[in-house]
């Protein structure tokens, strides 16, 4: 697995279908995942958000555990060699997440990008 993107979800559903649509439109030549962890939303009910994202690993939390805790929860079941935490609000464009992980390989001393 190169990466795994992580999100945590607020009452942002209408952003995370975007980006998870950017993620799979621009992202074909890697091997990804997507965890997203929600932090009890109330915009969508928790079955709208397993439909919505029935290919994409999904925590549902009983309460808002805030944002770094929830990225802690993604990171947990993370099996990329590479991480990215990225907001629900955030769209990509093409090839932005391999020239982010070519820059990492290209530069070992790097940890964060």
């Amino acid at each position: 697995m190169d990466l795994s993107i992580i999100t945590v979800n607020y009452n942002s559903t209408d952003h995370l279908e975007k980006l998870v649509a950017s993620i799979e439109a621009t992202c074909q030549s890697l091997r990804y995942e997507i965890i997203i962890v929600d932090n009890h939303s109330w915009d969508r009910p928790p079955e709208d958000l397993r439909r919505l994202f029935s290919k994409h690993q999904l925590i549902l939390n009983d309460v808002n555990r805030g944002f770094a805790f929830g990225c802690n929860q993604g990171m947990r079941r993370a099996q990329g060699r590479a991480i990215a935490l990225v907001n629900p609000d955030m769209l990509f464009t093409q090839n932005a997440l391999e020239r982010l992980l070519a820059y990492l390989d290209n530069h070992p001393q790097v940890g964060v990008v």
